[in-house]
């Protein structure tokens, strides 16, 4: 983790604007998650942690991965402050460092897809192996627009509809 990726800047200048918002489908992620005695759950992406803190409250056993040491130093203290605790890990998505089967669920909102393909694919196969069998995997993606209708400033295309901002 040499550079400064663009979610790092991101989280060095402040918590996300949603934090303490989870994501419309977490109350049912949570009526399911209790159905199928769902205790382990991996927050893939987790940002500076409000599904951490959302499930934390309601009494599993959250654990969390991000790239970004300012997310995961955010997500501490936010835990820290509502006397709420997580493993938090900081590295890339594609090597999860915890034992084939560990979890009974993982969820990822709008984060695997800031990868490129190959990444992607190297994402979907730790997520087999860390998730236990009859496993719940919850993961929500950006939708795509074809690169003459981005608004952005300039890019790079690095691999067929992938772009990096510049």
């Amino acid at each position: 983790m040499n550079e400064l990726s663009g979610w790092e800047l991101a989280y060095r200048r402040r918590p996300a604007e949603d934090r303490e918002v989870p994501h419309e489908y977490a109350d049912s992620l949570h009526a399911r998650f209790q159905e199928h005695s769902v205790q382990k759950i991996l927050g893939l992406g987790c940002g500076d942690g409000r599904h951490l803190m959302y499930f934390d409250n309601l009494g599993y056993e959250m654990y969390g991965l991000d790239y970004s040491p300012s997310a995961i130093q955010l997500a501490e203290q936010w835990l820290t402050e509502e006397k709420l605790s997580a493993e938090l890990v900081c590295t890339v998505m594609d090597t999860i460092p915890w034992s084939n089967e560990y979890f009974d669920a993982v969820i990822c909102f709008q984060a695997i897809n800031h990868n490129l393909v190959d990444g992607i694919r190297r994402t979907i196969a730790e997520i087999h192996r860390v998730l236990r069998k009859e496993g719940w995997l919850f993961v929500t993606i950006g939708t795509w627009r074809p690169p003459d209708s981005f608004t952005f400033r300039s890019g790079t295309e690095v691999e067929p509809n992938t772009i990096i901002l510049t």
